[in-house]
């Protein structure tokens, strides 16, 4: 496989982002099973983990509640780039009133599709 069709694989985006925000929080594979594991099977979880990491077999379900886990939106994890990526978490930061100022700015400042 390419590194033009590795960048474009969701599966593969996704390992690698969740991965990346895995590392950079410093958490270990089993350290952030034990922030999802309430009471649940930690050594499974891992194994989960792993496979979701190594594009094998991915969980969406297991995405989201590690996008939970490590205080981004799930959108993050799957962008189909790290600006857009950025957008999401930056946006996600936001208050709902404030991203709607901001969506109304931008549809005032450009052809933004209004839908």
């Amino acid at each position: 496989m390419s590194r033009a069709q590795r960048s474009s694989d969701p599966s593969r985006m996704l390992a690698e982002r969740v991965r990346a925000r895995r590392l950079r929080r410093g958490l270990s594979l089993h350290a952030l099973a034990v922030l999802l594991a309430a009471g649940a099977d930690q050594g499974a979880l891992v194994q989960r983990l792993f496979r979701l990491e190594r594009a094998k077999r991915p969980e969406l379900q297991l995405a989201a509640e590690v996008a939970h886990a490590l205080g981004i939106p799930l959108a993050a994890l799957v962008a189909a780039s790290a600006l857009d990526a950025a957008l999401y978490i930056a946006l996600d930061r936001l208050t709902r009133a404030q991203r709607l100022r901001l969506l109304l700015r931008w549809r005032r400042a450009s052809s933004f599709p209004k839908r």
